[in-house]
């Protein structure tokens, strides 16, 4: 888990310039716990955010000297999922929004 979060705060710094806001939001509900990784920066195509959680998919080519494998979001997905939750792109507010969800009780 530690490193799932770890994985977004990484990406939100690393493909994003210097200045960028990031911002981390936290809720605790009686459903489940969520937190979300929101940033200002360069956004995401459209292209991308349909392949953003497959593996070795890595956003821009100009970044692609950072040493980044492409694995990271889909190891973060794989492993909310083994835990029962969720991790989703929502870039409905103009900004990227990574949410992870950790839910108490497993969905049916």
């Amino acid at each position: 888990m530690q490193r799932a979060i770890s994985n977004l705060l990484a990406n939100a710094l690393l493909h994003n310039p210097p200045g960028t806001e990031v911002v981390i939001r936290l809720e605790d509900t009686a459903a489940a716990v969520r937190l979300a990784v929101i940033d200002n920066g360069i956004g995401i195509s459209d292209r991308l955010k349909e392949l953003i959680f497959d593996p070795f998919v890595r956003g821009d080519t100009a970044r692609q000297g950072d040493g980044g494998t492409g694995l990271g979001l889909a190891i973060a997905k794989q492993t909310l999922e083994l835990h029962g939750g969720e991790l989703n792109l929502d870039t409905s507010n103009g900004r990227p929004a990574f949410e992870l969800v950790l839910y108490r009780k497993m969905p049916a």
